[in-house]
């Protein structure tokens, strides 16, 4: 009887058992479809993704790749699995990228590599390639993003942007035309008038010195403004020597002094130690004469004060909006000289500051209007630029920068003492 229990006892237990690993197999059966659904869905992520994937090895060979990349080469994945990388390549990237690969592999977070890759039937296509190492070192996963199109619309913009600049110097170079030839115009009027008196006035034995001296005048400014103008066009011949910007200032001062306004206030702010720029001085103190005679007449005849000062500036100091020449980007290790001129007049409208330097163009009584060109000509022949902070009834403030050319490592260190350029708003004064 107690055999009959035992066994009993024991099949029970089996029972229970076979119940348990039905239910375990059943578990395991779930987990390995939803392991094998889990796997698909990574494959079809991993194959179809937007960008291509490559696991290469230390020599560059393909070991591993996606649908996708295989795609950019009109190719399945078999054929390019175990090919070297550098080989689907044009030709010159093949050999830059081969130049890089130890280095790539070294530390890929921090590089992103533009290359081409070849296909057969079709153009290349550009690419950029990214990395991560896999575990243990030796492989690395690439990511490579297709930039065709990205490159093709940084062409085409280029292209507009070179159109539009064409544009402009072409409408900038149509109003130049017009208003020299209107100028010169009025002065060969004035000029075969008064040879026309003098004419009529020899055969009755008076002497034209009046009319001969107007016709030379106006020759002469006639040749003025043709000088102006290949300023402006930075045709003027430039003779650079080393100057002291502070130097040069000092110098014209007392022209300034002369032909400013007597309700106009000057203050200067020149440092004592400066470092050489390389420049033509009589073209920069014509600048700084423009500069100062503009800020005169925005005070409109009334009080006010005009401020002179020099400071060293670095190239990421300079301002990109309302800087001129438009196309000015300078060197990015380059120290540069700052005069700025400020004063607190009429400032100048939104829509008048992307006009100001052009040709003729002016708001002041005719005649005027080849200043501030002459100043852009002159910085295009010094590899300068200016800045303009300006707004209506507040003021306006001009900086002129240019490349500081210290001549030895103790101008250099003079250089460092310079006081540095801070902005400010138009009308604040230092």
């Amino acid at each position: 009887m107690a055999d009959l229990h035992g066994d009993q006892a024991l099949l029970h237990e089996l029972q229970v058992h076979r119940i348990e690993l039905q239910q375990q197999n059943e578990e395991l059966r779930r987990a390995q479809i939803l392991l094998e659904e889990s796997r698909s869905r990574y494959s079809d992520l991993y194959h179809h993704a937007p960008v291509g994937y490559v696991v290469l090895d230390r020599s560059g060979i393909i070991v591993e790749s996606n649908a996708t990349f295989a795609a950019m080469l009109d190719l399945e994945c078999p054929a390019v699995n175990g090919r070297v990388f550098a080989d689907l390549m044009v030709d010159e990237d093949g050999a830059i990228f081969r130049s890089r690969l130890r280095s790539f592999f070294k530390q890929p977070a921090a590089k992103h590599i533009p290359l081409r890759l070849r296909r057969s039937s079709r153009h290349p296509i550009h690419i950029e390639l990214s990395g991560s190492p896999l575990p243990g070192g030796e492989q690395l996963l690439v990511t490579i993003t297709d930039i065709t199109a990205r490159r093709r619309l940084e062409t085409k913009e280029r292209l507009l942007s070179a159109r539009v600049k064409q544009l402009d110097k072409e409408a900038s170079l149509s109003r130049l035309a017009g208003a020299v030839a209107h100028n010169f115009n009025n002065m060969l009027a004035v000029i075969l008038g008064n040879l026309e008196l003098a004419l009529e006035m020899l055969p009755l034995g008076e002497v034209p010195l009046k009319e001969l001296r107007d016709a030379q005048q106006a020759g002469q400014r006639a040749a003025e403004t043709a000088a102006l103008i290949r300023t402006y066009l930075g045709q003027a011949r430039v003779h650079k020597v080393p100057v002291d910007l502070a130097a040069v200032c000092d110098s014209i001062l007392p022209a300034i002094l002369k032909t400013k306004p007597a309700e106009v206030a000057i203050a200067c702010n020149f440092s004592a130690a400066t470092p050489q720029i390389a420049a033509d001085g009589e073209q920069l103190r014509q600048l700084i004469g423009i500069l100062t005679a503009n800020a005169f007449e925005a005070l409109l005849s009334r009080p006010g004060r005009v401020l002179l000062s020099l400071s060293l500036a670095s190239h990421r100091e300079i301002a990109r909006e309302n800087r001129f020449p438009l196309d000015w980007e300078g060197e990015p290790q380059q120290a540069y000289a700052c005069l700025t001129v400020d004063d607190d007049g009429c400032g100048i409208p939104p829509e008048e500051l992307p006009l100001i330097f052009d040709p003729f163009y002016t708001t002041k009584f005719p005649g005027r209007g080849m200043g501030l060109p002459v100043v852009l000509g002159i910085l295009r022949g010094h590899d300068g630029c200016i800045t303009v902070e300006s707004r209506s009834g507040s003021g306006s403030r001009f900086c002129v920068y240019l490349p500081a050319t210290p001549a030895s490592e103790a101008d250099q260190e003079t250089a460092k003492g310079w006081p540095q350029k801070k902005p400010s708003a138009p009308g604040t004064r230092p």
